[in-house]
């Protein structure tokens, strides 16, 4: 009788567990991934003609939509629920002179790309950047990353700003992130 017992309670609370399992899945809101292949920053290159569809993701993104606490669409700065150094180390497996690139998806997708770069890189970027994290000199909190953009100087055009998409945008608002 105490096996009999023992068996229904394991299974009312495996049951339990399984009903009650409300983790936003990999590939659910707004995301962050690395590629799978290996590009090299070009500053001649226009990136918002870029052909996201040809570009083949990580598996796992290196910002899950569940460590977005809050993204400021003035600043683009996102507040995470993980450390920025904890990102850094996910984000910046790159060659330092030329960065690697990122996607930004939703939903799992892409909506554009840019470069994760050093903080002592010396080249410019004329595209979406994320600035690799340096406590002593950033001004950021432990939990702060930015998505920065340059895109007008003298040698290029000026490219649109990818980083309001609307499809970003109305999925932060819904969810509550903005």
């Amino acid at each position: 009788m105490k096996t009999h017992l023992i068996i229904i309670v394991i299974g009312i609370l495996m049951i339990s567990c399984d009903c009650n399992n409300d983790e936003v899945q990999p590939g659910a809101g707004f995301e962050i991934f690395r590629v799978d292949t290996t590009y090299f920053h070009d500053i001649h290159m226009d990136y918002s003609t870029l052909d996201l569809d040809t570009l083949v993701l990580e598996d796992a993104p290196i910002l899950r939509y569940e460590d977005l606490m809050k993204y400021d669409t003035a600043t683009h700065k996102l507040t995470i629920g993980i450390s920025h150094d904890t990102f850094k180390i996910e984000a910046l497996d790159f060659h330092h002179n030329f960065g690697s690139m990122f996607v930004v998806a939703v939903d799992k997708e892409p909506i554009y790309c840019g470069w994760f770069v050093a903080g002592f890189w010396s080249m410019p970027c004329n595209w979406v950047y994320i600035l690799e994290p340096i406590y002593q000199s950033d001004s950021l909190e432990d939990n702060e990353v930015i998505i920065s953009f340059h895109y007008n100087s003298d040698f290029w055009q000026k490219y649109p700003d990818p980083r309001l998409d609307p499809r970003i945008v109305e999925r932060l608002v819904k969810d509550g992130k903005i």
